[in-house]
């Protein structure tokens, strides 16, 4: 069955309701494209989320528009901040061998987050030296920045 409506026009029709019309909106798209965070955004969400859906990103719209305070614990903060590090110095990072690279390469170059993200993930499973590797490829396609994450894999391909 087709939808009715598609998001963009549920959320013009939610803001003309005038019981709604301050609701918070947060719009989320597996779609890389920037023109349909801005659809959303000019038909009425205060906010765009890309999926695959950044926990700590969420939690802070959330505070946001919800004028919440979070309260952490001292080892949820750095359970947080460990999860979402990224390792800053490229000695730390050994990367796979050059079938996965080029396979992730692909991968980036067709936006396919969620594939990018499972090979990371199986990199990181299979020994852990290439965990910072797998760190950085998870950081960049969780933050859509295709750009930078092709010339991090690139960096670590042989000239051809």
């Amino acid at each position: 069955m087709m939808p009715v409506m598609n998001g963009f026009e549920f959320i013009t029709q939610l803001r003309q309701v005038s019981q709604f019309g301050n609701t918070a909106v947060i719009a989320s798209s597996a779609s890389v494209f920037e023109t349909d965070q801005y659809k959303s955004i000019d038909a009425g969400a205060n906010a765009f989320l890309p999926k695959p859906i950044d926990a700590e990103m969420l939690l802070e719209l959330l505070r946001k528009y919800l004028l919440l305070q979070w309260i952490y614990d001292d080892a949820s903060k750095d359970n947080i901040a460990s999860v979402n590090a990224t390792p800053d110095n490229q000695e730390d990072i050994i990367p796979p061998n050059n079938e996965v690279l080029h396979k992730l390469l692909e991968l980036v170059r067709d936006g396919d987050i969620e594939g990018i993200i499972e090979i990371a993930h199986q990199i990181s499973m299979f020994d852990e030296k290439f965990n910072n590797f797998a760190q950085r490829i998870t950081h960049f396609a969780s933050n859509f920045q295709i750009k930078l994450l092709e010339e991090f894999v690139q960096q670590y391909l042989p000239l051809t």
